[in-house]
């Protein structure tokens, strides 16, 4: 195994390490951001404010923390499957040429 294998597998898990952290920094900032609101509607749930105004409100922030904050999160989760897809093509690519080059080198043995 050569130099450029060493770099190869490095660089991967350095890519494995920083998708990690990715999904790790989404997963809190999503939970923080759901227990902040959560903490603030609880308040108006529990007397703060009442009626009908108070559950418009508590289901409008609701409303906009679905549409707004959750389609963020599943994009910043898109982007590390893409990355790690185009992790295992380059890996996949690696090999193939691994492979044709092995086979190229028989060849050539083959002919001198």
């Amino acid at each position: 195994m050569g130099i450029k294998d060493h770099l190869l597998r490095l660089a991967r898990r350095v890519v494995e390490s920083v998708v990690n952290e990715i999904l790790a920094e989404v997963t809190k900032i999503t939970d923080l951001m759901e227990n902040v609101v959560e903490g603030y509607l609880k308040e108006i749930v529990n007397g703060a404010w009442e009626g009908e105004d108070a559950d418009a409100f508590v289901a409008e922030v609701r409303s906009i923390i679905t549409s707004q904050g959750l389609p963020l999160r599943d994009s910043l989760r898109d982007m590390t499957s893409m990355i790690q897809t185009a992790d295992e093509i380059i890996e996949q690519a690696d090999n193939q040429v691994q492979q044709i080059a092995s086979d190229l080198g028989e060849k050539f043995g083959q002919v001198f």
